[in-house]
């Protein structure tokens, strides 16, 4: 009987099993994080939306990236944010579906003696913005070749502003 058992399983091992093939090789964890970040795509703009999407790509500078949208767009107040889904003030879009933002809208700060002038890039959903700044970020790293010890002196690091008090005012900002 005990053979009889052993050469069923032996017998029962020897097929190859087929899984459905998939498309990407990826963790579980990695799966169920781009889940969470798919369904994003159809919710409304709410603060704790956006903190909420941040903290899927960076749980731990989350604060401070919320805090960079909350400057750059008034605490989305602005025209960029309202009109054009603009979070960051991104200027040439590292994403494929956003939309050129050509001379629709053109914005002029003034810093010293200094007028820049841009066109600011125009998103179809507020995610896509920030899905470009991590795009944008991820890029900066790669480029420069930093990590983020102190996302503060990245931010320095890259240039990220024109203004040399950005920092201190981002450290200003209550959420």
């Amino acid at each position: 009987m005990k053979q009889t058992y052993i050469m069923i399983i032996i017998f029962l091992s020897s097929f190859k099993c087929f899984a459905p093939p998939m498309e990407v090789d990826l963790p579980l964890k990695e799966i169920e994080r781009q889940y969470q970040i798919n369904s994003f795509n159809t919710k409304e703009f709410t603060k704790e939306n956006l903190i909420n999407y941040i903290k899927l790509y960076d749980s731990v500078n989350y604060e401070i990236i919320v805090k960079q949208c909350i400057l750059e767009t008034g605490w989305f107040k602005s025209r960029l944010a309202k009109q054009y889904n603009n979070m960051f003030g991104m200027m040439h879009s590292k994403r494929k579906n956003a939309i050129d933002a050509g001379i629709a809208y053109t914005y002029s700060v003034t810093y010293g003696d200094k007028v820049i002038t841009y066109h600011p890039s125009k998103y179809k959903h507020w995610t896509d913005s920030v899905e470009d700044y991590f795009l944008w970020r991820d890029h900066k790293l790669k480029q420069k070749n930093l990590h983020i010890n102190n996302y503060y002196v990245f931010l320095n690091q890259v240039g990220y502003a024109v203004e040399s008090n950005y920092c201190k005012v981002l450290k200003t900002i209550k959420i």
